[in-house]
């Protein structure tokens, strides 16, 4: 059994040593103040959560800091997950917004973008008809396919990049 008083003055020594430390690491990644501070808290929680278990930690700073990067990663997975539109889908969209401006055509946006999508390789055209026609999340589609997440984004950036191509061949100027 874990006394709780010595517990409790070895996780408030390791914090204090350890908090700034902690904290620049995060935000140097997120550059987010709240995030930083949210990240670090979760850090320490795990840490306490693992010492109040009985568990003994020789290097108290390395293992803080091996919880920090799996923190991170783990954070890093929640976000990708919910992220619906990367770089590439803003610029692309902004692209078929510009083009369907220029030209004057009053087309509906999926509607001229399913008229291209149908000419792309047939895995591009399967993801991006689930992405943007079905609005499905990528992570559905890797799973519905069987594929990982990287391949799926990976597929949908060429075929967004292949698509931009057709349209500008299409549009005349």
């Amino acid at each position: 059994m874990v006394n709780k008083k010595i517990l409790e003055k070895e996780l408030t020594e390791i914090y204090n040593e350890n908090f700034r430390k902690l904290y620049r690491f995060f935000y140097y990644k997120t550059f987010d103040h709240a995030s930083a501070e949210d990240l670090t808290q979760e850090t320490f929680l795990n840490f306490a959560e693992f010492i109040s278990k009985g568990n003994k930690v020789e290097n108290k700073k390395a293992f803080l800091f091996a919880i920090a990067k799996n923190v991170f990663a783990k954070n890093l997975r929640r976000k990708y997950e919910e992220v619906n539109l990367d770089l590439e889908t803003i610029d692309f969209y902004s692209f078929v917004e510009d083009t369907l401006e220029q030209n004057g055509t009053e087309d509906n946006f999926m509607q001229f973008v399913k008229s291209f999508i149908s000419q792309l390789p047939n895995k591009q055209r399967i993801i991006l008809e689930l992405r943007f026609i079905n609005k499905m999340k990528i992570k559905h589609i890797a799973e519905e396919l069987g594929k990982n997440i990287n391949y799926v984004k990976t597929t949908q950036r060429r075929g967004l990049k292949n698509l931009k191509k057709l349209l500008q061949a299409s549009t005349p100027g």
